[in-house]
């Protein structure tokens, strides 16, 4: 199982729902595994996109701190794309103190 975060980008859309200017994409290999991930960080449901979370900066930090592994936008792309699998007996999610 592996939790990964792109490179920021820049959201120029609604300032009202994207207050941050600059975010990265969150994804997991399964869907258990990122809303585990999303409920540790503390992520709004608004910043879900069922594959993916968007991620501000702050976050991104942490999240390389626990693990998670830096792609390229273009790799992040193609990774956010695929299905997920459900089962939660597929996740074995780590423990963090």
């Amino acid at each position: 199982m592996a939790l990964y975060v792109s490179r920021p980008f820049r959201v120029k859309d609604n300032p009202d729902i994207y207050p941050v200017a600059r975010w990265c994409y969150l994804f997991a290999d399964t869907f258990v595994e990122l809303e585990y991930h999303a409920q540790l960080f503390g992520l709004s449901q608004k910043w879900s996109y069922g594959n993916y979370y968007l991620l501000a900066p702050n976050l991104r930090a942490i999240a390389i701190e626990k693990g998670a592994k830096e792609v390229d936008n273009y790799t992040a792309n193609c990774l956010k794309k695929k299905p997920l699998p459900h089962d939660p007996a597929e996740a074995k999610l780590p423990k963090y103190r």
